[in-house]
């Protein structure tokens, strides 16, 4: 596996991989060392994401995103979004980073976000806090944390 992969300060690229990892576990495993191999891009990257969200959150001339078809069904996508945006604000910098601390601090924005992108909303007159959405970015930041986990342990 790595050398010094519970270091604090950064793990190293250049160990083998065990000849039994095939298939998406290779796949996942090679993303993960390439990315990792470049992070402080990905950080400006996380960051850019990080405030095109907040910017979402709060756009006054946003609306959630519906699919209606006409007598059939009427499926909101907000709380999908809600999930799947926490989620990968959480699971990239836990699966990518190799500097922990700062994937950790990533990873306390990503929460700290989660909860207070949904507050925000409350100042915006178009806008609407809305618990529903809160317990869909809590939902989002927990498969974000056993995500990030499983792909760090590959």
């Amino acid at each position: 596996m790595y050398a010094g992969r519970d270091s604090l300060a950064s793990r190293s690229f250049v160990a083998a991989r065990p000849a039994t990892t095939t298939g998406l576990a290779a796949s996942i495993a090679a993303l993960r060392d390439h990315l990792g191999a470049v992070w402080p891009m990905v950080v400006v990257l996380w960051g850019g994401a990080f405030f095109g969200l907040f910017y979402l959150y709060v756009a006054p001339t946003m609306a959630p995103p519906t699919l209606k078809i006409e007598g059939v069904a009427h499926f909101d996508f907000d709380k999908l979004y809600h999930l799947l945006s926490h989620a990968g604000l959480l699971a990239l910098p836990l699966a990518i980073i190799p500097n922990r601390r700062v994937a950790w601090t990533m990873g306390a924005l990503a929460i700290a976000a989660g909860f207070g992108f949904e507050f925000a909303q409350f100042f915006v007159p178009t806008r609407s806090f809305d618990l529903d959405d809160m317990s869909a970015n809590a939902a989002g930041l927990v498969v974000g944390a056993l995500t990030g986990r499983v792909i760090w342990e590959f």
